[in-house]
């Protein structure tokens, strides 16, 4: 391979990741959110056997720091849907750098709206394989056009 096909290569490749950020992202949120759920469970009252249950918390009564660990959770979760939301943003300006119109849909079906390409496709009436072209083919649009502007470090 010649140096500017490795060039494109790795541009490319950096362009996957920088669209992916999104799905990275609500990734790491939904982990939280798990967490976070499973953690308000352990929070619920449980019921009371009088007979034998403890009426009064004991200092090594463990619901503060689970409290605080679910508003701790709580936090970066917010943050993390900020940091979403601007990060869509950004995505969706530098989608817009395309000229093709079918490739700007697509792309941002794909990574804005978080479609399948299988719902991608029935909803541009396409075939699969022509919505792939478009897919692939914005794909390298994309990473043309940020190497142009010398963009690669904004990826």
């Amino acid at each position: 391979m010649d140096r500017e096909t490795t060039e494109t290569n790795e541009v490319i490749t950096l362009v996957y990741e920088y669209l992916g950020r999104i799905r990275a992202l609500e990734g790491q949120i939904t982990r939280l959110q798990l967490q976070r759920d499973e953690l308000q469970s352990c929070l619920l009252p449980k019921a009371i056997r009088y007979d034998q249950d403890k009426v009064q918390s004991s200092p090594e009564d463990a619901m503060g720091e689970t409290a605080a660990a679910v508003l701790d959770l709580d936090r970066k979760i917010e943050a993390l849907k900020r940091e979403k939301a601007q990060l869509i943003q950004e995505i969706s300006k530098t989608i817009e750098m395309l000229d093709d119109e079918m490739e700007k849909l697509v792309l941002t079906a794909y990574y804005i709206c978080r479609m399948p390409i299988r719902k991608v496709s029935d909803r541009i009436h396409y075939s699969r394989s022509q919505t792939y072209r478009l897919y692939r083919s914005g794909i390298l649009h994309l990473s043309e056009k940020m190497r142009q502007m010398g963009q690669t470090h904004v990826i």
